[in-house]
């Protein structure tokens, strides 16, 4: 069995106040793009619940960054599954990777969400779709991370909390963007330590409060592309880009290459610039691999 996990991207994020639990409260809009690993799934024939995982990348086999063993979240997400459902099923999985890592383009929570769906289809068959089922997945899928629950569906949505309260929105219209991903990664931990550290220093105040339904109900009534490419935002942009100059040179050059509008996906180091067509974007990824290896032109899901 074959399954894509797609990548996604953050139309919209806003960091909002600072939890007691450490996390941060934040609402943004996910958004699944064309750019996929891929997860095969073979069942073997032990009789113990056991699984194998390989990740494989450009042809080889990877240990490094993304590593086959209880690091991985697909080797989590495997884990959790055959607890959840207690069964006494084995099988081998293999992760070819495409999307980045340290990007901020979700492919770890994508893969997990994909060995989760593959899983229940392979083992649990016709009962997949039932809501039980869904339920136990949606379950699994919130203890291995923040926007894995969103990864189950895909397409646009709205992320509250930590970004694992996840709600249907009226999606934004079909739109082509390029995706560029610089040598630099930038995790998730350092990007939030960055945030609260120049929070602190400028005494910055923090909120519970966003306009972010205010503005999605404006962008539906506008329509039209362009009106969600104005409306791009992101928390973590000015931070992670004074940290490391080299990514504000990036941002700078997809706009100035015919993005219309580009912007950091979620604590970075990839970006988007969104393009009026395809034609365009086939331009604009032409010009900007001259300058990154890494460059995809993508579809929105």
């Amino acid at each position: 069995m074959r399954l894509l996990a797609p990548a996604k991207i953050n139309l919209y994020l806003q960091i909002l106040k600072k939890r007691k639990d450490g996390y941060h409260s934040l609402e943004t809009i996910f958004q699944t793009i064309s750019l996929y690993d891929e997860i095969e799934l073979k069942e073997t024939k032990e009789k113990v619940p056991r699984f194998s995982l390989k990740v494989i990348q450009n042809g080889s086999q990877l240990t490094q960054g993304c590593p086959p063993d209880q690091k991985n979240l697909v080797w989590k997400a495997a884990e959790h599954f055959f607890k959840e459902f207690n069964l006494n099923k084995s099988c081998e999985i293999i992760l070819k990777k495409k999307i980045p890592i340290e990007a901020g383009l979700g492919g770890g929570s994508s893969d997990a969400a994909a060995t989760l769906k593959g899983l229940a289809q392979l083992f649990l068959k016709s009962s997949y779709s039932s809501f039980k089922i869904q339920s136990k997945l949606i379950r699994c899928a919130s203890k291995l991370g923040a926007d894995v629950p969103f990864f189950l569906k895909g397409g646009c949505a709205l992320g509250k909390g930590i970004g694992e309260k996840i709600s249907a929105i009226t999606p934004a219209p079909k739109f082509w963007c390029v995706i560029v991903k610089p040598e630099i990664g930038c995790s998730t931990k350092e990007a939030y330590a960055w945030w609260d550290e120049t929070r602190q220093k400028k005494g910055l105040k923090l909120t519970e409060n966003s306009n972010i339904n205010i503005m999605i109900n404006s962008l539906i009534k506008q329509k039209g592309r362009k009106a969600w490419s104005l409306c791009i935002k992101n928390s973590f942009e000015d931070v992670v880009l004074s940290k490391i100059p080299e990514l504000k040179k990036c941002k700078q050059e997809i706009l100035s290459q015919g993005a219309e509008s580009a912007c950091l996906s979620g604590s970075g180091s990839a970006f988007f610039g969104i393009v009026s067509s395809k034609k365009v974007g086939e331009e604009v990824k032409k010009k900007l691999l001259h300058s990154y290896q890494n460059v995809w032109l993508v579809q929105s899901l």
